[in-house]
Parts: C-alpha cells; sequence; structure tokens
C-alpha cells in the first residue's frame, strides 16, 4: 500500500500501531504492510537464530559494498527478479552455503570461515565456487568479509 504522509514528513520508516513502514528503492516510495503474527514453532526460533548469527558477523563495510555491487549488477541482469539489498545478497549467499557444503547457520563465525577458507570470504570467491551466479563485472568484487 502506498503512504501519503502529513505534516513534511517525508520518510518516515519502522513501525507504528501494528504497521510496517518501509522504503521500496525500486518504487521510489515509502510503502506500507501489516506486521505478520508469526506462530511461535520450531522452524521459525531455528530461522530467528539464524538471522541474528548471520548478523552477528559484523561483515566488514567494503564486503557490504561489494554485495551492494553485486545486488546492482543482478538487477539490471534480471530486470524484476534480483535481489534489492546487500543483506538479501548475504542471506542467498550463506543459505548456498548450508545447501552446498552442509554447513549450519546456527554454528557459523566469522572466526570459522577465516580459518576453513570458506568460500564466502569474498563475493568472487562465492561465484567461483557457484554459490552466486555470475554477473557483469563479479571478478572485482574481491574485498574480504
Amino acid at each position: 500500500m502506498k503512504v501519503k504522509f502529513k505534516n513534511m514528513l517525508n520518510h518516515f520508516t519502522g513501525k507504528c500501531d501494528g504497521i510496517i513502514y518501509y522504503y521500496h528503492p525500486v518504487y521510489n516510495r515509502v510503502l506500507a504492510r501489516r506486521e505478520p503474527k508469526m506462530p511461535k514453532t520450531a522452524a521459525n526460533e531455528r530461522m530467528g537464530r539464524i538471522a541474528r548469527r548471520l548478523r552477528d558477523l559484523q561483515v566488514s563495510e567494503g564486503y557490504r559494498d561489494d554485495l551492494r555491487s553485486y545486488a546492482w549488477a543482478s538487477r539490471a541482469e534480471h530486470p524484476g527478479s534480483g535481489p534489492l539489498s546487500w543483506v538479501n545478497v548475504l542471506n542467498r549467499l550463506f543459505w548456498s552455503l548450508s545447501r552446498q557444503m552442509g554447513i549450519d547457520l546456527e554454528e557459523i563465525s566469522r572466526q570459522q570461515i577465516i580459518e576453513q577458507n570458506l568460500p564466502v570470504s569474498s563475493v568472487k570467491a562465492a561465484v567461483e565456487a557457484g554459490l552466486l551466479e555470475p554477473v557483469q563485472g563479479w571478478q572485482n568484487l574481491i574485498r574480504e568479509i
């Protein structure tokens, strides 16, 4: 749902009264949706633990920039279906790692990535390992996690 603000408030993002407001970069608008009511299940709790673990990795700013560049290139090659943000690319990357190499995402750490030389250490390594599909300019995305 498109949002129109009164009182000169242009870009509010966050939660208020059970509604989530967020900026959508493709539409260049603020949108609103109802806050979902997720049931307490073991699968939902596991997804939450994995999301917290990935957030706690504290990836470097250079790595984030490479993920942003990958997202832009992916959207350019596949309009309407590419990832919208670097976080989407990061999630896709780590879930591919989990599927291909059988690594438990609830236990993954930054130290484990570096010590085991996992292919998520850079976007280039991830593309070479087949975790992400190649996009234009992927060879230049070499900054480490």
